[in-house]
């Protein structure tokens, strides 16, 4: 690899070809270049280790290679602390093998990342402890491909309501709820009551 922040100019060097060709050949443009040519530039690219700049990619109207991780709910943040740091670590090694940057952002309401995100040309969203409503939001603002993570409990507890209603529509009035797990049986319990409340199957 060459010392320093390699640059077009340098490949262009290198291949014996112009500055306008190699930006070709890396932005996909590549109706007028021949394939040796074309070959020939992507080794030396590949060895220089060249990554274009985010500016460059934005500029070139393909992708930017950006995705905004969007973390809700403030007062959730130093009690759980460390399974977002875990979350966002895993997110970022994820992104980086697949060349992509991140962008973090905490908010209140979907609202204050649709201003932010204005600003930004970005490829996907990742929303962490957002309600439905504010994924549906975001991703109706932004017209990019939004994934969600919920809170974990929030999982459990509608899974609860989901064996209840199974049980119900088989009609099990006489139910028995092990639970192996303090952490979340209590959950996926609150949500079987919430189900079996409304069908008054509990007193």
């Amino acid at each position: 690899m060459a010392e320093g922040k390699i640059r077009i100019k340098d490949i262009a060097k290198i291949a014996g070809v112009s500055a306008t060709t190699v930006s070709n050949v890396i932005h996909g443009r590549t109706e007028k270049v021949s394939r040796k040519t074309r070959k020939r530039i992507e080794e030396i690219l590949d060895e220089q280790e060249y990554a274009p700049s985010m500016g460059a990619r934005i500029l070139s109207g393909k992708s930017s290679g950006m995705i905004a991780v969007v973390v809700g709910k403030r007062q959730e943040w130093e009690q759980e602390s460390e399974k977002l740091e875990e979350i966002l670590r895993e997110i970022e090694k994820s992104l980086d093998e697949r060349e992509y940057y991140m962008l973090l952002h905490f908010v209140k309401t979907a609202e204050e990342f649709v201003r932010y995100a204005a600003v930004w040309k970005l490829d996907g969203v990742i929303c962490i402890w957002l309600n439905e409503e504010a994924c549906t939001r975001i991703r109706q603002m932004c017209a990019v491909p939004v994934a969600a993570i919920y809170r974990t409990d929030r999982i459990y507890g509608k899974a609860g309501e989901e064996v209840a209603r199974f049980l119900f529509k088989r009609e099990k009035q006489r139910i028995w709820f092990l639970d192996g797990t303090e952490e979340y049986g209590k959950v996926v319990w609150q949500g079987m009551q919430k189900i079996f409340s409304k069908k008054r199957l509990l007193s």
